[in-house]
């Protein structure tokens, strides 16, 4: 894995987490609603609701389905790559992203 790849990875990884406000849920990114092509959270919902036969279920709140739509992002994701932060220096940290046996820090962000 390249290290361009690594550090756009970890930016993203990053990025998402800071989205999540102070209730648990989380904002449709734009990193995610872009790779994705959804055009609003409004599309992203109604065509998740689509696959459920649940009346109660579609009756949810979209704040929840927003954010049942981003953890399912993170595993998809997280099966793939790993993230730990290692504790650095004062005010920086390491990085380890891997895939599969395949380890390689990246450093000072």
């Amino acid at each position: 894995m390249d290290l361009d790849l690594m550090l756009k990875l970890t930016m993203l990884f990053i990025s998402l987490c800071k989205s999540q406000h102070n209730n648990g849920s989380f904002t449709l990114h734009k990193i995610i609603s872009e790779q994705l092509k959804i055009s609003s959270p409004e599309e992203a919902v109604e065509t998740l609701k689509s696959y459920v036969g649940s009346l109660r279920l579609r009756r949810l709140d979209k704040s929840l389905w927003i954010s049942a739509f981003i953890v399912t992002y993170f595993k998809i994701v997280l099966v793939e790559y790993e993230f730990v932060q290692v504790p650095g220096s004062a005010n920086k940290s390491i990085i380890l992203i891997w895939k599969k046996n395949y380890i390689q820090p990246v450093n000072n962000i």
